[in-house]
């Protein structure tokens, strides 16, 4: 499986929707914040489980109003 860069800002888009992707430093900032000390590759895997984690939610939540 083919991972995508994570240390920029970029958007996910589902249907007409998009979702503000963080820099991995800010991730693992963030973890830290509340205890979770991760390695980059680490936080790199929870935040891409956590943005395919939203793409369900909306999709399931959401299909009724999405294209």
């Amino acid at each position: 499986m083919k991972r995508r860069n994570l240390n920029k800002r970029e958007n996910l888009t589902f249907s007409n929707m998009e979702i503000e992707k963080i820099p991995i430093e800010e991730a693992m900032k963030l973890l830290k914040e509340v205890g979770i000390d991760v390695l980059q590759e680490e936080a790199e895997l929870i935040m891409e489980f956590l943005y395919n984690y939203t793409k369900i939610v909306i999709n399931e939540c959401f299909r009724d109003y999405m294209d």
